[in-house]
């Protein structure tokens, strides 16, 4: 059987957006957003390496 290990964290995601502005000259805009939730890995105990990994945005240990 696999082991299974959490823990608690946060992601933070860039969006970067151009916007026209005058002379045709664009500006960058860029975004940041946090997301708590819980990072999940599968671990084989047999091979000792990582089978399985993800992020649950909103989860909880």
């Amino acid at each position: 059987m696999d082991d299974l290990y959490q823990i608690e964290g946060s992601i933070v995601k860039y969006k970067t957006n151009f916007d026209k502005v005058k002379n045709n000259a664009p500006e960058m805009r860029q975004t940041k957003e946090i997301m708590d939730g819980v990072f999940e890995w599968v671990v084989d105990p047999t091979t000792k390496t990582v089978t399985h990994r993800t992020f649950i945005p909103g989860g909880k240990v």
